[in-house]
């Protein structure tokens, strides 16, 4: 699958999720190399994150997120805060309406995911963009398949 399709079938996975009635956050799926697992916002947005062949020099983080507010960031990289660092980030947003978005943010450093997967493995919380928390719940034993039952 290539970058520029990846956004586009996380939000539709994204949505899917969250259109369902019984959404399962802090619950890790793993398929096929990719874990995958979900949490919230504060205000009680989903947040999916995928975290792709980690120890690969290839490996990735893909964080999705809605957020009640426009693509107000034109730039493709961010400065995205996770725990007491900051990691350099490709960014996209797509537009919903008028006053939503959703926001993309993929970590293609391997170091980078070497060490959030770490912290994860470790039993560690970690928190993005200083908000966001990503519980570490079943993360060392996850569910097989890429998301909960519907």
């Amino acid at each position: 699958m290539n970058k520029p399709t990846l956004p586009g079938f996380l939000f539709s996975l994204l949505m899917l999720s969250t259109s369902a009635s019984a959404t399962q956050y802090n619950v890790w799926y793993e398929s096929n190399g990719v874990r995958t697992g979900m949490t919230q916002t504060p205000d009680e947005q989903p947040v999916m994150i995928s975290i792709a062949f980690p120890g690969h020099a290839q490996s990735n983080i893909m964080i999705s997120y809605s957020a009640n507010e426009k693509c107000t960031n034109s730039a493709n990289t961010f400065s995205l805060p996770v725990d007491h660092t900051t990691f350099e980030v490709d960014y996209r947003c797509t537009l919903i309406d008028e006053k939503s978005s959703v926001q993309h943010f993929t970590i293609t450093n391997a170091k980078a995911v070497a060490y959030l997967y770490g912290r994860l493995q470790a039993g560690f919380t970690v928190v993005l963009q200083r908000s966001i928390k990503v519980y570490v719940a079943n993360f060392t034993y996850p569910k097989q398949g890429s998301s909960p039952d519907f």
